[in-house]
This record gives structure tokens, C-alpha cells and sequence, in this order.
């Protein structure tokens, strides 16, 4: 009844490859739990990024709604906006596909490493049976080997305890290799599916990036440039005297005008009109001072011949 060492099952080979076989589980489901938190952060960057991407799309879209002056900016802004858009919906998608392949599928392996080990256990303890009752049975045989009843049940038992553990040692191979096999093809799978959502994002968003660009490219910026500065033209203020020019002016030089702008033309004749009719006043004064001066010397004649008078200033004109 006693089975040999070199046997393949799991209950005939050493308490090593026990633990061994746990110690593989265990880090399975300690690097796996690493590797889905990992990306869960990832997913949250990627998500949070969409979020500012919406967030910018919405500000650039609420500039271009207020530029009312630069048509051409205006609509390329709001292009470009609608391309970061795009890229935030593509973000999206690719949040939810992580969410719901990769990560979780990872988490599922919590409960199979979990599963696993309490198989193993099962195992471990039916092994631990096993040889326990195989002890027994040695036993029986030292102290009374003439026994025949009590070593017959001894080993029935063992038999039993033998049968539990072959088969629970055989059934813990398989799932253990199934096991090992699937978590190679889910890891390189998994590693495969986000190459694949990533290339997807950052091919449709280089698409987009593109034409957003080519789009900017085409905003003709010299018509909005021409378009502000008529626009600043038609909100100048018509031009007015000041009043600092208009006292630098006298007074007498202001003509009388119906009109209260009066223009630069007739500012200039009025003032040229202004400037003959005082020429002609002091022509008129000049001669009107000779007469004078002529009846003064002739009295001054006649009185110098009756008796001497002091000599006279001679008056200067002020011309």
C-alpha cells in the first residue's frame, strides 16, 4: 500500500513543491494586484486628461463666441476646439475599454489565486493524512504484528486517505497548470489589448491633430488684421478744435460765422479778410496822423514867429 516518492502526483512529491506551488500563487496574486492598481492610476490620468480636455474645448468654444471682430480667428478656434473635443471623446473610449477588459480581468484573478490556494490546502492537508495514517500503520506492524484485524483497518484506512489525495493531487496538477497557462495567455493578452486601445487613441488622434493643424494653417490672418483696422476706423471720433488751439488764436481773429464748426476754409478766408481790412486801418491812421502833423507844424510856425519855444521831442512812430 505504500506508494513510492518518484511519483508524479501532487500528494507523492515533497512538502517543497507545496510551497513552492504556493509561493507561485502568491505572487501571482500580489504582482497582479500591483499591475491592476497601476493601471486603474492610469486609466484616472487618462480619464482626467479628458476631462481637461473638455474643459479646454469649452473655453476656446466661448472665446470664439465672443470674438466678434476676427471672423477668420473666430472660426478657426473654434475648429480646433472641436478637434479637442474629438480627441477627449477618443480618450473616453479608451477609459472604458480599460476599464472594462483590462482591469477587469486582473481583478478577477484576486478570487482564482484565492480559490487556488484554498486547493492546495485541501491538497496539503489530505497529503498530510495520508502519511500520517501511513506512520500508523507502520506502527501497528512494529508493536503487533499479529494484529491481522486491527492492521487490516489501518490500512483500509489508508487506502482511503491514499485514494483522497491521488485524487485531489491530480486535480490540483491540472487546475494549477490551467492555471499557469492562462494567466501567461491573459498577461501577454492584456499587455497586447492596451497596445492596441493605445495605438487606436493616438492614430485617430494624430488624424485629428493633423487636419486641426492644416486648418489653423489656412486662417488668414491679414484679413482680420485689415477687418480690426477698419473697424477701429469707423469707431474713431470725428476730429474737433481743442481748446488749447482755439486760444492760441486771438480773439478779433475768430470771425463771425452762422455755423458753429466752421471749416478750415473759412477759418483761413475770414482771417485773410481780417488781416486786409487792419492793413487798410493803419494805412488809413498813417495818413490821418500826416495831416495832423502837417496842421500842428503849421501852427507851431506861426507861434515860433511871435516868440522862441523850447525845442521840441521828435515823435517817433511805431510802425
Amino acid at each position: 500500500m505504500f506508494r513510492s516518492p518518484s511519483s508524479n502526483f501532487l500528494p507523492h512529491s515533497s512538502a517543497t513543491q507545496t510551497r513552492f506551488l504556493q509561493n507561485r500563487i502568491q505572487v501571482i496574486e500580489k504582482h497582479f494586484g500591483e499591475i491592476c492598481t497601476a493601471l486603474a492610476v492610469y486609466t484616472r490620468k487618462i480619464a482626467s486628461q479628458r476631462d481637461k480636455g473638455d474643459c479646454l474645448a469649452q473655453t476656446l468654444n466661448e472665446y470664439a463666441a465672443a470674438e466678434n471682430v476676427n471672423k477668420n480667428c473666430s472660426q478657426g478656434i473654434k475648429d480646433f476646439a472641436d478637434s479637442i473635443s474629438f480627441i477627449s471623446d477618443y480618450r473616453d473610449t479608451c477609459v472604458n475599454r480599460l476599464e472594462e477588459t483590462i482591469i477587469q480581468e486582473i481583478s478577477d484573478y484576486a478570487g482564482i489565486c484565492k480559490s487556488a490556494m484554498e486547493d492546495i490546502r485541501s491538497c496539503s492537508v489530505a497529503y498530510e493524512k495520508e502519511i500520517s495514517q501511513l506512520k500508523y500503520v507502520h506502527k501497528l506492524r512494529q508493536q503487533n504484528p499479529l494484529g491481522r484485524m486491527q492492521i487490516g483497518k489501518a490500512e483500509s484506512d489508508l487506502a482511503q486517505a491514499t485514494t483522497q489525495s491521488v485524487r485531489l493531487g491530480k486535480s490540483i496538477e491540472e487546475r494549477i497548470d490551467k492555471l499557469e497557462k492562462k494567466k501567461l495567455e491573459d498577461l501577454i493578452g492584456w499587455m497586447k489589448k492596451l497596445a492596441l486601445i493605445e495605438m487606436s487613441l493616438h492614430s485617430s488622434s494624430l488624424s485629428i491633430l493633423t487636419r486641426a493643424y492644416q486648418q489653423l494653417e489656412n486662417v488668414d490672418i491679414e484679413s482680420d488684421l485689415e477687418e480690426f483696422r477698419n473697424t477701429l476706423r469707423l469707431n474713431l471720433p470725428l476730429p474737433e478744435s481743442s481748446p488749447a488751439r482755439a486760444q492760441s488764436v486771438p480773439s478779433i481773429a475768430l470771425p463771425k460765422t452762422p455755423t458753429d464748426i466752421p471749416s478750415k476754409v473759412k477759418r483761413s478766408k475770414s482771417f485773410s479778410d481780417y488781416r486786409q481790412r487792419a492793413e487798410s486801418l493803419d494805412s488809413l491812421k498813417v495818413e490821418e496822423y500826416e495831416e495832423l502833423k502837417q496842421t500842428e507844424d503849421s501852427d507851431d510856425d506861426e507861434e515860433s514867429e511871435k516868440e522862441p519855444s523850447p525845442p521840441r521831442m521828435s515823435v517817433v512812430r511805431r510802425k
